[in-house]
């Protein structure tokens, strides 16, 4: 049966998942070998795409692997200001495609959110469920004043028009994310380290932090 899909650029819808979906830690999909406890851990693919190139191309090849592991996030595909609407559609498309893949097999897939500007939110929001969780990355636009002006307006469109009850932050907190604390939504940050994506704190629904 073929996997449904939405809007003019024919994007995947992906399941709704909870907010008990949100990992404790995370692990590159390329580092998987270094996780001690798949169950609580989620499989990021905040790279270079040339890194995951492999997994877009060959999503069933990495099932056996990745079925062992809490929640997968969807590629993290680039979008950015030098690309064609074509190429940003076929980016996002590809990425929701190995989430449907794997969602299709019974495997917790958390929807990856990339955009570099407005133009983008329709595309980015076709198929991913409201009430639901999904994750975004800060890596790159706390130094580049365009790119974090325009994170900071989508972060915001989007938790408004999706409404979830979880967020998975990848990367440096920015304190003007403050404001979405206590909000009712959880929001769980995930800060790089070399070995592994680890969490040192989470941001919860009340804006408490708490160690891990």
């Amino acid at each position: 049966m073929q996997h449904p899909v939405v809007g003019p650029h024919s994007v995947p819808v992906l399941p709704r998942i909870g907010v008990e979906s949100l990992p404790t830690e995370l692990i590159a999909f390329n580092d998987l070998g270094r996780c001690n406890s798949p169950a609580q851990t989620g499989i990021q693919f905040f790279k270079d795409d040339i890194k995951f190139d492999g997994v877009l191309v060959q999503p069933f090849k990495y099932l056996d692997n990745f079925s062992k592991f809490k929640v997968i996030f969807t590629p993290d595909a680039s979008i950015t200001s030098g690309m064609s609407i074509m190429e940003r559609r076929m980016n996002t498309v590809a990425s929701r495609a190995v989430g449907a893949c794997y969602a299709d097999r019974g495997l917790k897939v958390l929807v990856t959110l990339r955009w570099d500007s407005e133009q983008d939110y329709e595309l980015v929001s076709s198929g991913v469920p409201t009430h639901s969780v999904y994750g975004v990355s800060t890596v790159g636009v706390i130094r580049d004043d365009r790119r974090k002006r325009e994170f900071l307006k989508g972060f915001d469109y989007f938790f408004h028009e999706l409404q979830p009850v979880g967020i998975a932050v990848f990367g440096n907190w920015l304190p003007e994310l403050d404001q979405y604390l206590g909000l009712g939504v959880e929001i769980r940050n995930y800060v790089f380290d070399q070995h592994f994506g680890t969490p040192p704190k989470e941001k919860d629904a009340f804006g408490q932090i708490g160690l891990f």
